[in-house]
C-alpha cells in the first residue's frame, strides 16, 4: 500500500508539478500546505506518512517544523525539497530529524527516488556525500554557521535575501526589537558588522 504524503511548498508550480508525479506514481497526496503553520496542523490532523517540505517557506521554517513534529514523537517522515544545496544545510536537516534531502536542482526521478527509500524505511542523503567546501574560509564561514541556532538561521537567510527588519518581523510573526536582537547576535557569532559581509558569508555557503 502507498504512503500517505503532505506537500509543503509555497510556490503554486512546485505544489502542482509535485501532485501530479506523485498521482501519476499512484500515491495518495492527502493535503498541501504553502505555510509552517498550516502545514503543523495538518500534519497534527492527518499524521502523513511522508511529508515532502521545502525550507524556506512562510511563518515556520522547513525545519522548524520538523524539529516541532519531532518533539511531539510522530511517525511521520520528513522529505526536504529546496533550492539549498550548502552542505551545512543537509547536515542541520540530518541533526532536525528529516530522514532525506533532495535539490530541487535535479530531476523528478530523484524525488521518486527519495520518496522511494522512505518508503522501504532507508534514509536518504546523496548531497552529503558530494557537497564540499574548497576553501578555507568557507570552512570557517561553515564552522561559524553551526553555532547559530535554527531561529537565528531563518533571520540570517531572510537578512541575506534583501529583507528589512521591519519585513522579516511581519514574516516571522515577531516584533521589530527580537528580529534586531537576533540580527545582533547572528552578527557578534559570524564576527561581520554589515549586511554586506552578511551576504558574503551567504554566497560563499550556497545559501543565497
Amino acid at each position: 500500500m502507498k504512503k500517505s504524503i503532505l506537500i509543503v511548498d509555497d510556490h503554486p508550480v512546485v505544489l502542482l508539478a509535485a501532485k501530479m508525479l506523485l498521482e501519476q506514481y499512484n500515491y495518495k497526496v492527502i493535503g498541501e500546505a504553502k505555510n509552517g503553520i498550516d502545514a503543523l496542523k495538518v500534519i497534527k490532523k492527518l499524521s502523513p506518512d511522508i511529508v515532502i517540505i521545502d525550507l524556506t517557506i512562510p511563518s515556520l521554517d522547513g525545519m522548524e517544523v520538523i524539529q516541532r513534529c519531532q518533539s511531539l514523537r510522530l511517525k511521520t517522515r520528513f522529505l526536504v525539497y529546496t533550492s539549498q544545496t550548502s552542505e551545512y544545510f543537509i547536515s542541520l536537516c540530518m541533526q532536525a530529524g528529516a530522514s532525506g534531502y533532495v535539490s530541487k536542482d535535479k530531476g523528478v526521478e530523484e524525488l521518486l527516488t527519495a520518496i522511494r527509500s522512505l518508503e522501504a524505511g532507508y534514509n536518504f542523503f546523496p548531497e552529503i556525500s558530494t557537497v564540499s567546501l574548497s576553501t578555507e574560509q568557507e570552512k570557517e564561514d561553515e564552522s561559524s554557521l553551526s553555532i547559530l541556532s535554527s531561529r537565528e538561521m531563518t533571520v540570517f537567510k531572510l537578512l541575506a535575501s534583501g529583507l528589512s527588519n521591519k519585513n522579516i518581523a511581519e514574516k516571522m510573526l515577531l516584533s521589530d526589537k527580537t528580529i534586531s536582537t537576533y540580527k545582533t547576535r547572528i552578527f557578534d557569532k559570524l564576527n561581520i558588522s554589515n549586511i554586506a559581509q552578511l551576504i558574503d558569508v551567504a554566497k560563499r555557503n550556497a545559501i543565497l
